[in-house]
């Protein structure tokens, strides 16, 4: 292999550390973008100890802003409280504590799923610099759309075209497979964003996957037959770390702006559930998949009087989240796309969100399929994450509720003008829409057949 002369010596050698075997054979090219963020992290290996949220700048090269998804915050991630228990956990699962074996199960790994746009993909770059100062010394692989990297000790490598992810044995650390003992494989920590094939879960080999997804029923049990030993989820952002990761967005300034000559209006809809509402009765159903029931809508009493910008900024985000709900990721797009804060709709059954939501439950009602079902469960309800103590390794349980009060009542419109055999159809969808959509659909087949009965 030739190298460019531009390399230093110490980069040299480590390209040909992590290339020289026969199982690699000349898979990884150094890159000296990503090298500038390993090689921050593998020097600064202190995490301050904050409050929650708080911001970290990733020391990303803005070159690769796009490439990570953090171009909307300019490189920076808002660290919440949630992010912080799921790598205390994967210290825990893999006894990464200081003194301690490192362990794992044999073939295990951890998934991340849940709701999608709750911040599953970034929590991966926060993972990705907890693990580089956690193991300074051993390789951590990121793999995400069209690009897959290797992280060794303060250097960064992409994967070649046409090669296939591979190591050279003797850079892996060794995972024991029991605390008690020495018997030991070698592996290595891998970050995978979601795919677009999340029923694929193709880790390469000595690789211990933490996958980031939001797979439907079938395939979440095609990831758990690939023995992960772990399911977990993000917690649902509270206002206040909702309010914080704004800040960071890009349109953050615009919407101040327009803040300041205007008064944000709440409209009078209660909002949706959130789990710092109260527990609801919880079961696990026959299908290995955990849910809870229907959570119910809280009253319109989180109004704060406008008086400063702050309470501006507050207001408007609380009008947002009865109208969208809790999703950072779709409040940040509709915050950016209000054209005027003096109103916020009254009604949110109007927005291109809801109206795709409704319009795939009216044309599909006589085509039930698992997929249909899927975008039901994450278009107009929303997965809450139970949250375990820090200390809990157990699988995720779900709260589930509808996403907005516009969405409940458009839903509930659509079931009153079905006809029986079209009400029937909504209950062969897959078995975790099934469940949260059965209560209402047989409550609208009842009133069908006693109209007169209103209690």
């Amino acid at each position: 292999m030739v190298y460019p002369t531009a390399m230093a010596p110490e980069e040299i050698q480590l390209s040909v550390e992590v290339n020289n075997s026969v199982e690699c054979d000349d898979c990884w090219l150094f890159s000296r973008p990503w090298t500038s963020f390993s090689q921050f992290w593998y020097h600064n290996r202190d995490y301050p100890q904050a409050t929650f949220p708080h911001t970290l700048n990733t020391h990303i090269d803005n070159s690769l802003w796009s490439y990570a998804q953090l171009l909307p915050t300019k490189g920076q991630i808002l660290v919440t409280q949630g992010y912080a228990a799921l790598f205390h956990r994967i210290q825990l699962g893999f006894s990464l504590q200081p003194g301690q074996k490192k362990t794992v199960s044999d073939g295990g790994g951890v998934l991340i799923t849940g709701q999608p746009g709750t911040g599953k993909s970034v929590s991966l770059w926060y993972l990705a610099v907890r693990l580089l100062q956690t193991l300074p010394d051993d390789p951590l692989v990121v793999v995400r759309p069209g690009i897959t990297l290797l992280f060794y000790r303060g250097h960064a490598f992409t994967l070649r075209n046409g090669k296939d992810p591979r190591f050279n044995p003797s850079i892996l650390p060794i995972f024991t497979l029991d605390p008690f003992d020495d018997v030991g494989v070698p592996r290595c920590f891998a970050l995978y964003e979601s795919q677009p094939n999340t029923d694929q879960l193709d880790v390469m080999a000595s690789a211990i996957p933490i996958y980031a997804a939001s797979p439907g029923v079938d395939n979440l049990k095609h990831f758990r037959s690939k023995n992960l030993s772990f399911v977990w989820s993000l917690p649902t952002w509270s206002k206040e770390e909702l309010i914080e990761g704004f800040k960071l967005n890009t349109n953050y300034l615009t919407v101040k702006a327009r803040l300041a000559t205007s008064v944000p209006r709440l409209p009078d809809m209660p909002r949706p559930y959130h789990p710092s509402d109260g527990p609801h009765p919880a079961y696990s159903d026959d299908d290995d998949v955990e849910m809870i029931e229907v959570a119910d809508m809280q009253p319109s009493n989180y109004f704060l009087p406008p008086t400063a910008p702050e309470a501006k900024l507050s207001n408007l985000m609380e009008a947002a989240i009865r109208e969208i709900g809790w999703i950072p990721r779709d409040l940040f797009a509709y915050m950016k796309d209000i054209k005027t804060a003096q109103v916020v709709r009254q009604s949110a059954a109007d927005s291109m969100l809801t109206r795709d939501s409704l319009a795939r439950l009216s044309t599909t009602t006589n085509l039930p399929s698992p997929t249909i079902g899927s975008y039901l469960i994450h278009s107009i309800f929303h997965q809450h994450a139970v949250m375990l103590d820090a200390d809990d390794l157990n699988p995720v349980e779900f709260i589930i509720s509808f996403r907005s009060y516009p969405a409940e009542q458009e839903f509930n419109r659509e079931l009153e003008n079905r006809s029986w055999d079209s009400l029937a159809s909504l209950l062969q969808v897959d078995p975790t829409t099934r469940k949260v959509i059965a209560g209402n659909v047989f409550e609208y087949i009842a009133h069908k057949q006693l109209p007169a009965v209103d209690n």
